[in-house]
């Protein structure tokens, strides 16, 4: 089903994300899926930041496809939270999902980002 314009109101504690995104199960429909997968070896996966993590579509895509053996490059976008204050936490909670491992020194590397500079790989 759709997100209407206030199903997305995140200001409203009752909107569908809202309820979403506090439901540990939530595994919202995907309207179609990715048939041609097996021709790529690198997915980017882009999403937006939701109270500090990807929405729950993004775990119903990853569950959804076999992903095995790919490089998975996870990138966000957010109007208020920095990708250093989410993406961290997000990727530490499904590492096994995104088949890759960090060091601590590169958490922190991307825990220090500033949303607020340029960067050249951005």
């Amino acid at each position: 089903m759709s997100y209407t314009s206030g199903d997305l109101d995140y200001n409203d504690s009752s909107c569908r994300a809202n309820r979403e995104q506090n439901d540990p199960s939530a595994r919202p429909a995907i309207k179609g899926k990715c048939e041609n997968l097996d021709d790529y070896d690198v997915v980017f996966l882009g999403y937006p930041i939701w109270w500090g993590k990807a929405p729950k579509v993004i775990l119903t895509f990853l569950e959804g496809h076999e992903l095995a053996g790919k490089t998975i490059v996870p990138f966000c976008t957010s109007h208020s939270s920095g990708i250093g204050s989410s993406n961290p936490d997000h990727i530490k909670e499904n590492i096994s999902v995104f088949d890759f491992s960090l060091t601590d020194n590169e958490m922190e590397r991307i825990a220090a980002i500033n949303r607020n500079e340029k960067h050249d790989w951005y």
